[in-house]
């Protein structure tokens, strides 16, 4: 392989290593938040975080495909003659993104975060029905996400 390929594969790498620290950094702060938030309020009807639905889609997203390059960035310096240095940072990356995902995905479908509607999603048009929902299935998956699918 080229040169100028491994050092690309290795920006990358560090990259994603850097991406999973940062990750898990983001999301011990909004668990500790939420703990604290169900600690102080949990009797006066809070106890919880407010986050977007969207902006959740997105960084659950994105931890899927960083997650999946790092994989495959694996892959190919295993089957290469890379280092075990970078062999070990690299599984590091990915799989500390994948765990930090898991655990919080966890935490979203706790009573720990609550899902507030976005204002793109109170628009007539952006309905779930408009897109062939049915009503009962909006229904319960407004019961479900606390009113927070059904427009």
């Amino acid at each position: 392989m080229p040169k100028e390929f491994v050092h690309i594969r290795r920006v990358f790498i560090a990259a994603i290593a850097a991406a999973a620290v940062l990750q898990w950094a983001v999301v011990l702060e909004r668990t500790w938040a939420a703990l604290w938030a169900w600690y102080k309020f949990r009797g006066y009807g809070g106890g919880h975080i407010v986050v977007g639905l969207t902006t959740q889609v997105v960084f659950l997203s994105g931890s899927a495909v960083l997650a999946a390059v790092g994989y495959g960035l694996c892959r190919a310096e295993s089957s290469g003659a890379g280092s075990g240095l970078w062999r070990s940072l690299n599984q590091f990356g990915w799989l500390s993104i994948a765990v930090c995902t898991l655990f919080w995905l966890a935490v979203l479908l706790s009573p720990l975060a609550m899902f507030y509607r976005e204002a793109w999603q109170t628009l007539p048009f952006m309905s779930a029905t408009h897109f062939g929902g049915s009503r009962r299935a909006v229904r319960l998956a407004g019961a479900f996400l606390g009113d927070y699918a059904s427009s």
